[in-house]
């Protein structure tokens, strides 16, 4: 089942949730409300976040991975570090 959520009343869904079996599965975000989905999320059975697929420049292609199991980050990889805020 796909629930789509429009939480700030633009007409556009910003969150889409799918569920398998009854069980949240999925849930997709525009964090920015330009209109674009922009992060991805698997769940694992319990509810946790399995993993956690950001595209931080808005061209539809997966820029960081983050890994989960049980709730805690055990993986990320980055394809292009100067698209991350941070030290330089």
């Amino acid at each position: 089942m796909r629930v789509a959520i429009d939480t700030v009343l633009d007409g556009r869904d910003d969150r889409i949730l799918r569920y398998e079996g009854g069980v949240l599965a999925s849930e997709s975000t525009d964090t920015d409300g330009d209109g674009i989905h922009d992060r991805f999320d698997r769940f694992d059975a319990k509810g946790y976040v399995e993993t956690r697929d950001l595209d931080l420049d808005g061209d539809g292609v997966v820029d960081m991975r983050s890994t989960y199991r049980g709730g805690r980050l055990v993986e990320r990889s980055i394809r292009d570090a100067g698209l991350v805020p941070g030290d330089s």
